[in-house]
């Protein structure tokens, strides 16, 4: 489902001008990475889920904020499993 739904997020995220004001704001988009982890499991790439966010800051905020806990939540698991 992460797979569905992160490229529409981070792809509405790109045409934010709200996002382009947060810190290495194109550093922190994993649709790439997410992508290519993918296909080095030969898995394939789902459909990207239809989805629609109001265009205002905070929903670029919100966004963000649940995007980088997903992050750090990866962090700290690969620390619990010595990676």
């Amino acid at each position: 489902m992460h797979a569905e739904i992160l490229p529409a997020v981070e792809g509405w995220l790109l045409f934010s001008r709200d996002f382009a004001t947060v810190p290495d704001s194109r550093e922190r988009l994993r649709t790439d990475a997410l992508r290519r982890d993918l296909s080095d499991l030969k898995l394939p790439i789902p459909a990207t889920r239809d989805m629609s966010f109001l265009n205002d800051e905070s929903s670029v905020a919100g966004i963000c904020y649940v995007l980088e806990g997903s992050r750090l939540g990866a962090a700290y698991l690969c620390s619990l499993l010595g990676k």
